[in-house]
């Protein structure tokens, strides 16, 4: 079994806003490296405008340079595994177009079915599970993420790498 360790996800706090509770454990792991917005109501109000309305992670990730590229509906298991191994988590997409849900990979467990290990923003408290690709269901992408890094010629004193 290959996981991330130190991944802690919070519960959605809306019933749309699973990319801002997975956005926000993303950037709580990350945290070390940059000043990220503390909750989810301030992301919410940045990219909804406060409503609680769906809106699609890659935006969000960009928006706070932590966002390593996309994989669409068959992600390749030697990303996830390299990505795994770079302790970089995951945003998978899951559901029909129409009822997307946002869930973070953080291991993956081979075993005769492939096992995935996510946090579910909807599971209160989020704790890792072990899910086969059956049990996710229908993947409509995954995004990667990284550390940030400090832009080129900055001179500032943050801590980014």
């Amino acid at each position: 079994m290959t996981q991330i360790e130190g991944v802690k996800c919070e519960h959605q706090q809306g019933v749309n806003l699973c990319w801002a509770a997975t956005s926000l454990c993303v950037m709580d792991y990350y945290r070390k490296y940059n000043l990220f917005p503390a909750s989810q109501q301030e992301l919410k109000v940045k990219f909804t405008g406060g409503k609680d309305a769906k809106f699609d992670v890659i935006h969000v990730l960009e928006a706070y340079n932590i966002s390593n590229g996309t994989d669409d509906k068959h992600p390749r298991i030697g990303n996830i595994l390299e990505s795994i191994r770079m302790n970089e988590p995951m945003i998978l997409q899951i559901g029909p177009k129409d009822n997307m849900h946002f869930v973070v990979l953080i291991g993956y467990k081979k075993v005769v079915d492939k096992m995935y290990i996510i946090l579910d923003p909807l599971d209160e408290p989020p704790v890792a599970k072990e899910l086969t690709l059956s049990e996710l269901g229908i993947i409509q992408g995954l995004q990667y993420t990284k550390a940030p890094r400090k832009p080129r010629g900055c001179k500032c004193s943050c801590t980014i790498l």
